[in-house]
């Protein structure tokens, strides 16, 4: 299970800072590497499917629950 909590900073959201975010929460050994927000994501992939492999199944279950009332309108963007 992956649990990640977003806190709003106050400051700019941003993709690669999502994604990195994501990766730390899934213990990616990666995490802190500095990478570009497309390898960000294609690391979070992999590391999702390395996960669901690892829990014997071909299916992963991402669930969001978003506190919309709370975004930004760039984050809606």
């Amino acid at each position: 299970m992956v649990v990640w909590s977003h806190t709003d900073s106050g400051g700019a959201a941003s993709v690669g800072r999502f994604h990195a975010n994501l990766l730390h929460a899934s213990r990616h050994p990666l995490a802190k590497a500095t990478r570009s927000p497309l390898d960000r994501q294609h690391m979070l992939i992999e590391r999702w499917a390395e996960l669901a492999s690892q829990g014997g199944g071909r299916f992963l279950v991402v669930l969001v629950i978003d506190e919309a009332q709370g975004m930004t309108q760039r984050e809606w963007l």
